[in-house]
């Protein structure tokens, strides 16, 4: 078993202690940790969003061989380059240009045999540019910004939202444990005094029955209530035992050294407002825009190319060789709509999946809601009635510490014995314990309340 061991920490003067176990908890998470590392994924996924809409570019080469000096069989010969670069854009546009050159041997001379002084070469340079388009880009769906780009901006915003979460998680359950810490502490201080005084008690008792004093009935209730006493002081030990654990699980061994320092300010908020809602809300928007994605992707695609080629014929007259060049120009023009990605059937299935999304993401909404407001009552009941507690202890306090200045004053002239001095300086000191118990909780359902807003 872990034992309590508290030592000096070197921190910032202006830190409570609290302060700085919410610190040292953030930093020591694992979870938090992890968290971090995938928010900052997202954020350079944010910063390098280009490579959505990548540029491509290939090239090729190509070249046919032939024989044209058989009496009998001529064969095509031609060798041809090109390159195209190509990029897609924002909405399902996507741009393509492309340029090429082909050399294509021929016959000078349709009429007269292959032969080596009878062959020619036809050079056709050319040039394109395509465009296709989705018919469902995203500014059709009303939409603001490209959906692809969008996905990483929810995601970032999506990581970010765990990590404040999981840091709320910690930091709750570290000022659970601290405050339930402080409260065992000071009934253990309570407590040992009494127990203390309950030994001295159960001893003078049986001194008396000795001396005939006392019954013994008397001895055997003293130590019944000794006994109750020791098993309450077991139950503190424990419990401020289990709460030191669970902070040096969440912030390491020796974490606390002023266990009783002063508590932060009860109504700040540390965290942005309603992180649960927002989490779902992104999601909500994580599920349309992936709607969005879909119908754009699934759409038909309306293409257009333009294609420029200019064809010049070499050709050399026998016997002269003489070199006579020839050259004409050609467009074309290609328009195409391409229905291969449609599919009604997907179409109706992906609208029903957001539709079945929309509506859980919608009962959670709900359902968290309802969760904020029924803890936002408890924590009010709890923050009155222990603001009542507090004011009732604090009378409490006054009349308990008036006792006991009397009895001192009494033991002081003899009129009574020093059991029953230390009795009523215990009772003063338990209303002092229950005072400052129900004032860290008084604080403490105070900042639960902050929190949950």
């Amino acid at each position: 078993m872990l034992l309590l061991c508290f030592v000096p920490f070197q921190g910032v003067s202006a830190q409570t202690q609290l302060e700085h176990l919410w610190q040292l908890a953030r930093e020591k998470s694992y979870a938090v940790k992890n968290a971090s590392l995938e928010a900052d994924y997202a954020r350079d996924a944010c910063k390098y969003k280009n490579v959505l809409f990548p540029w491509s570019v290939s090239t090729a080469l190509s070249s046919g061989f032939n024989d044209l000096y058989k009496e009998t069989v001529w064969y095509t010969s031609d060798s041809t380059a090109d390159i195209t670069v190509s990029k897609r854009l924002p909405g399902g546009l996507a741009v393509s240009a492309s340029a090429d050159y082909e050399i294509a041997k021929d016959l000078a001379d349709q009429y007269r045999k292959p032969s080596k002084d009878n062959t020619a070469y036809t050079h056709i340079p050319a040039a394109s540019l395509a465009l296709s388009q989705s018919l469902c880009p995203f500014w059709l769906q009303r939409l603001k910004r490209d959906p692809a780009t969008m996905q990483l901006s929810y995601s970032l915003e999506q990581k970010e939202l765990s990590k404040r979460l999981q840091e709320k998680s910690i930091v709750q359950e570290v000022t659970y444990n601290f405050i339930l810490l402080r409260q065992n502490q000071r009934l253990i201080d309570c407590t040992e005094k009494k127990l203390a005084l309950y030994d001295e008690n159960f001893h003078a008792l049986q001194q008396g029955v000795r001396q005939g004093d006392n019954a013994v009935s008397e001895v055997w209730k003293a130590d019944e209530v000794r006994l109750e006493c020791r098993q309450k002081l077991d139950g503190y030990y424990s419990g401020r035992q289990n709460a030191y654990e669970a902070l040096c699980l969440y912030c390491g061994v020796g974490c606390v050294d002023k266990m009783m320092d002063a508590l932060p300010d009860s109504g700040t908020p540390l965290f942005e407002m309603q992180l649960d809602a927002k989490l779902l809300q992104n999601g909500i928007d994580q599920a349309r825009n992936s709607y969005a994605l879909q119908k754009q992707s699934s759409a038909p695609v309306l293409s257009m190319k333009g294609n420029f080629s200019e064809y010049t014929n070499l050709k050399k007259k026998v016997p002269f060789n003489y070199v006579k060049e020839k050259s004409y120009i050609a467009w074309t023009f290609t328009l195409m709509l391409d229905f291969s990605e449609l599919s009604l059937h997907k179409n109706r299935l992906q609208k029903e999946g957001l539709q079945t999304s929309l509506e859980t993401y919608a009962n959670q909404l709900a359902e968290t809601q309802k969760q904020t407001d029924i803890r936002e009552r408890q924590y009010d009941y709890m923050v009155e009635l222990y603001g009542e507690n507090v004011h009732k202890d604090k009378t409490m306090v006054q009349n308990r510490r008036q006792y006991s200045d009397d009895i001192a004053a009494l033991y002081r002239s003899g009129e009574c014995s020093y059991l029953d001095m230390k009795a009523a300086e215990n009772e003063y000191l338990s209303a002092v314990c229950n005072m400052e118990n129900d004032s860290d909780l008084l604080w403490f359902y105070r900042w639960m309340k902050a929190q949950n807003r």
